[in-house]
């Protein structure tokens, strides 16, 4: 997932790393060259839409567009921000 908009400089990667520890999510999230923030998660449908409602809800206001996409698994062990 990417998300656009005010996504950078309002720790929008320390918190989604927070949040994900109240989800059965691991992955990670990363900042992008444009402005906007990468967000792989893997887990159960219903722990992911979960997670993302979450930081949707706690991003109200920031996030102005997303783009969604599937990808291969990973093999992360937990969530954690990526370089």
């Amino acid at each position: 997932m990417i998300f656009t908009g005010r996504v950078q400089g309002v720790g929008f990667r320390a918190t989604c790393v927070q949040i994900s520890r109240a989800f059965a999510v691991v992955g990670w999230v990363r900042n992008l060259a444009d402005g906007g923030v990468e967000l792989h998660a893997q887990g159960a449908s219903g722990e992911i839409a979960a997670f993302l409602k979450a930081i949707r809800s706690h991003f109200r206001g920031h996030i102005i567009g997303e783009q969604i996409s599937d990808a291969a698994p990973g093999s992360e062990a937990d969530f954690s921000v990526r370089a």
